[in-house]
């Protein structure tokens, strides 16, 4: 399971954004969280910047793997149903849920990980 965000667990850094001019004051080697926007993704697909897309529906989810977003962030209920297409279609995006969710729940809904953040 990959674990983001813990304070006791390293891991990669993800900084929240809410447009493409924050991007320039994020720290260098972090990926970029922010909700759903074809504007972003696009800018980091051709920019390679690693990004997490918050996404509210399966279509969200189903363009931010196409735009190659390297993770998929959802509520559980959602992650459960992108997870199963996301092991069908074998997406190269990871899927993750907020840990309020608690590890045990998301480890036994097969979620490839959890965000420990807002």
């Amino acid at each position: 399971m990959i674990i983001i965000g813990h304070k006791e667990i390293p891991s990669e850094k993800f900084e929240k954004i809410s447009d493409i001019t924050s991007i320039s004051k994020t720290a260098p080697n972090s990926t970029i969280l922010f909700n759903f926007s074809f504007e972003i993704l696009k800018f980091a697909k051709n920019s390679e910047v690693p990004s997490a897309s918050i996404v509210s529906t399966l279509e969200e989810a189903i363009f931010s793997e196409v735009l190659q977003a390297k993770y998929i962030v959802a509520d559980l209920f959602l992650a459960k149903k992108i997870q199963k297409i996301a092991d069908n279609y074998m997406y190269d995006a990871k899927i993750l849920t907020f840990s309020k969710y608690g590890l045990k729940e998301i480890a036994e809904a097969g979620i490839d990980g959890v965000y420990f953040g807002e």
